[in-house]
């Protein structure tokens, strides 16, 4: 684990890298609980649709650099944090729910304001106001 700390970066891009997995996992975990309000499922799901997309605003596949994954951990953070916000959903089913380290979860407010720097606030709203009306849009 300690090369692939070096060569993405170091202990926080890892951590961040790391962080889309484990996101991926929570929000399947999420939409499976009957619980969880329908309004926060879709913005689940909208999330998943474009983690796993094969076409994203920064594509993986042209862009072999940790940078290419900046638009998916946005899209994560932004849901996942959403849940927390808006309190979705309770302290008990994050800790439930969440596969990897809980303290990680804890960074979000950090992770969410330096992908900010980088990629813009604007840039992440758009990606989100995209998917939803792609979610709206009349087939």
């Amino acid at each position: 684990m300690n090369n692939l700390k070096d060569d993405f970066g170091g202990d926080s891009l890892f951590e961040l890298i790391m962080f889309l997995p484990d996101s991926a996992v929570y929000i399947f975990r999420l939409l499976a609980d009957n619980t969880v309000s329908k309004e926060y499922k879709v913005e689940l799901a909208l999330c998943l649709f474009y983690i796993f997309s094969p076409i994203d605003f920064i594509p993986e596949l042209l862009i072999e650099h940790p940078i290419a994954l900046m638009d998916d951990a946005a899209v994560a953070i932004r849901t996942i944090k959403l849940g927390f916000d808006e309190k979705y959903i309770s302290s008990d089913q994050n800790k439930k729910y969440w596969p990897g380290d809980i303290d990680l979860v804890h960074k979000i407010d950090e992770w969410d304001k330096a992908i900010s720097k980088v990629l813009g606030d604007k840039f992440i709203i758009q990606i989100w106001e995209y998917l939803r009306q792609k979610a709206t849009a009349p087939s």
